[in-house]
């Protein structure tokens, strides 16, 4: 075996793939590698898909000689266009160029031209090929960021001679960059109880071979398990079985934990996507197909996580919270063991002033936009600090979750009109607003039909979220937050936004919208998490099943009443029932104990609840079950207030410890003993079992129920470290402050 010295480093991007050039020539292609990007470059020129017509043309023609490093021809129509000596095209005024179908991935463009008058040079872009809304006037040379698939090229007036276009793309693999393909990947994992992944100032990698000598990797990138490496499977060819060895770079007396080991692909299951995870732990042999397998085989107290984004971690809801104040509590919210984080709406609000600071009279202004984008001066946070909270909490193996309204924008002098504030960001919207608002429906609460839901006023003008424009603008909003590192969204008022299903009330809008930004995420490396909010029921002729295909979860805001009233009212019964709205799977729901709307809406019905109260309903919510939950952040008086620290008690830490801890084990039990106490066992059917209890009265003492899931044993609470002990279908010990948080020793 050869050895090598040292490790050869992964950047992010060098993780998703090599890149190729495409320079597209009429003699041939040529693929140029280049290091460490994920990017990919299309050029249009004199010399690649030359125009035949010599004369312009008041017809619309159609030019697919230009051609991808594959040879798949690239389609560009034109009007009013001509070849040029040297350039690739003369457009004269009121001529276009566009492409008629989406280049997937595409994410900046840059044209040289030349104005020979004037009129200048003006570009369109669109996620559908209308090209509707306002143009962005071009500078010759300059790139112009992009989030969307298709593009236009027009000459306002006078004639523009233009030299080229460079098309750049950001994809998983370099083959047809009209339709971009996916490449599957071994995420390595590697996870050390002291987290310290140097020795003697040498960082821990991994040494890789299939026959003969090898490759060393170094881990280049960490999460809440540890660090990992990702590479292509391609890397080992056909090859299945690999031998690796985890040692320091470079000394190979420290192997980890002593000599050459060996795994094969066969023996682990593929995820959704075609990727392999494997997960290697420390001073043990072999590696596990999950990081909580793995941790269950160590002897650590602290549970850990999956990393994905769609896993069944726990959302902190930081309401109201700045970006920069979240960012700045990172390692506190990672150490009481949530995995996410929501953030308030980061669309432009209506009437913002950084002098309003009553939380009672701003925070419902986070839900009446006037854009579809990032907002540039908001009390939540900018483009930047985003980018930069979204960085920093990847780190720490958190999600960011950033929540949305797309139902409807800003009303304006009433309800049924937007505010005149939305002309200045979103002014086709607002001029065309008998094709992008629906005509004014009162509310009605108790009409349940299909068109009702869909087509009333909740509170603002409702978007017409059939139309391709306003589709186009949800995408390009949720395409900038991806980029700058968000891994999932929370759809407000979902409920009122029309499904597929919905007859003829249909539309596409969840398709091009939710499902078209997880694909988006899925070039960017990332693994989308998007949820909606439907309260109660979706309606008459709708189930909750009809939203399967295109969000992840909704909410079942059902569950977290019947917990807080049996707390409220301290009746453990009402607190205990195990069902889900319409039976919806555990999987497919966000649970709360409260949300900002029962706490801060007139009459919501958690505002009477004190915070002792919530969190005890917390500790029968969060202990469910395969299910998503949600901790909202009680605010203070002023907006970014956050003098409410109890999401960081020790009885939640513990709570959130328990969930965490029991993640695989998906079979669960829901009793009370008819006064006071809630049970939740949890069980993975061999050697993982739990339990928690909640007194809703708060009691402390001791105490003896029924069980009808967990083993018999002795059992550690993780809040008071009491001893608890099951025998004969019954658990006794002692609890404290109304909670214990058993898993088995």
């Amino acid at each position: 075996m050869k050895s090598k010295r040292t490790f050869y480093g992964l950047s992010s991007a060098a993780a998703l793939a090599t890149v190729l050039v495409f320079s597209v020539a009429v003699a041939g292609q040529l693929d140029q590698p280049v290091t460490a990007s994920s990017s990919y470059t299309l050029t249009f020129n004199a010399s690649n898909g030359a125009f035949s017509n010599s004369t312009s043309s008041s017809s619309l023609y159609q030019n697919t000689d230009a051609r991808t490093s594959s040879g798949a021809a690239i389609a560009v129509n034109y009007y009013q266009a001509k070849a040029a000596s040297s350039y690739y095209a003369e457009l004269s005024s009121g001529g276009y160029l566009y492409v008629p179908n989406g280049l997937t991935g595409l994410t900046s463009i840059t044209v040289n031209f030349v104005d020979r008058g004037s009129g200048g040079l003006s570009l369109y872009a669109s996620d559908c090929p209308s090209f509707q809304g306002s143009a962005t006037a071009l500078t010759s040379g300059t790139p112009v960021s992009l989030h969307f698939n298709y593009f236009k090229l027009l000459a306002p007036s006078g004639v523009v001679d233009v030299v080229s276009i460079v098309c750049k793309y950001t994809c998983q693999t370099a083959t047809n960059s009209s339709t971009q393909s996916t490449t599957n990947y071994l995420y390595f994992h590697y996870h050390r109880s002291d987290a310290t992944y140097t020795l003697n100032s040498k960082a821990y990698g991994t040494w890789v071979w299939t026959s003969g000598s090898g490759t060393q990797y170094a881990f280049d990138q960490s999460d809440s398990y540890g660090v990992y490496w990702a590479l292509p499977l391609s890397t080992w060819g056909t090859t299945t079985t690999l031998n690796y060895i985890v040692h320091p770079a470079g000394d190979w007396d420290n192997k980890d934990p002593g000599g050459d080991e060996v795994f094969s692909l066969g023996d682990f299951t593929a995820d959704a996507n075609g990727n392999y995870s494997v997960y290697k732990l420390s001073g043990k042999l072999g590696v596990y197909a999950s990081s909580v397998l793995a941790m269950a085989a160590s002897s650590e107290t602290t549970p850990t996580t999956p990393s994905d984004g769609s896993d069944k971690g726990l959302i902190l809801h930081c309401f109201d919270w700045s970006l920069a104040t979240i960012e700045s509590n990172l390692d506190a919210i990672a150490a009481a063991g949530y995995t996410a984080i929501q953030t308030s709406p980061m669309q432009q609000c209506k009437d913002y002033s950084a002098s309003w600071t009553d939380t009672s009279g701003q925070w419902w202004k986070l839900y009446q936009p006037i854009a579809f984008s990032i907002a540039t001066s908001s009390w939540i946070g900018t483009t930047s600090t985003l980018t930069s909270l979204c960085t920093a909490a990847k780190a720490k193996g958190i999600k960011i979750i950033v929540d949305v309204v797309a139902n409807h924008m800003a009303g304006g002098s009433s309800s049924n009109t937007p505010d005149s504030q939305v002309a200045t960001y979103e002014s086709y919207i607002y001029n065309n607003q008998s094709s992008t608002f629906h005509t004014y429906k009162a509310a009605d609460w108790n009409d349940t039909s299909t068109y009702t839901i869909t087509h009333e006023n909740i509170c603002c003008p409702d978007l017409n979220t059939a139309n391709a424009y306003v589709q186009s603008r949800v995408l390009s909003y949720l395409k900038s937050c991806i980029d700058c590192g968000v891994s999932g969204f929370r759809f407000d008022a979902a409920k009122h936004i029309e499904l597929p299903s919905d007859g003829t009330s249909a539309s596409d809008f969840w398709t091009n919208t939710a499902v078209a930004a997880k694909t988006y995420a899925t070039s960017k490396g990332i693994t989308l998490f998007n949820y909606g909010e439907v309260l109660d029921s979706p309606g008459s002729s709708r189930s909750r099943a009809d939203y399967d295909n295109y969000l992840d979860a909704l909410t079942d805001n059902s569950v977290g009443y019947n917990v807080l009233n049996g707390v409220y009212n301290t009746n453990a019964s009402t607190s205990s029932s195990p069902s889900y709205n319409s039976n919806q799977a555990a999987s497919k729901t966000v649970l709360w104990a409260e949300s900002h709307d029962t706490y801060l809406n007139s009459g919501g019905f958690s505002s009477g609840a004190t915070q002792d109260q919530i969190d005890l309903a917390w500790g029968v919510v969060a202990a469910r079950a395969n299910a998503h939950c949600l901790y909202f952040v009680r605010p203070g008086s002023t907006m970014n207030s956050t003098l409410n620290t109890a999401y960081l008690s020790d009885r939640v830490k513990a709570i959130n410890s328990f969930h965490n801890a029991m993640i695989s084990a998906t079979s669960e039990y829901l009793s009370n003993d008819s006064y006071h106490l809630v049970g939740v066992e949890r069980s993975d059917g061999s050697s993982l079992f739990g339990m928690s209890i909640i007194d809703v009265s708060g009691y402390s003492g001791s105490l003896s129920m029924t069980t009808h899931l967990i083993a018999k044993g002795t059992y550690t609470d993780l809040y008071s470290g009491n001893t608890f002990t099951v025998s004969n279908n019954r658990v006794s010990g002692t609890m404290s402050n109304g909670v214990a948080c058993l898993i088995q020793a």
